[in-house]
C-alpha cells in the first residue's frame, strides 16, 4: 500500500492511497492472475472513492 498526492482538473490537489491487487485464478491458486493498481481518493475522515 503506497500513499501520495495527484493533480486533478477538479481540485488543485487530492490524497490518493494505492492497493496493489491480483486476479484469483481458481485452477491454479500457486500462479497469481494478472495484477493492476487500485487507486482511492480519500473524501474525508476514513472515507475513500475508487
Amino acid at each position: 500500500m503506497a500513499k501520495g498526492k495527484t493533480t486533478l482538473q477538479s481540485k488543485k490537489h487530492c490524497e490518493v492511497m494505492t492497493i496493489r491487487v491480483k486476479e484469483t485464478i481458481t485452477e491454479a491458486s500457486y500462479r497469481p492472475g494478472v495484477e493492476r493498481w487500485l487507486i482511492l481518493e480519500k473524501l474525508g475522515n476514513d472515507q475513500y472513492k475508487c
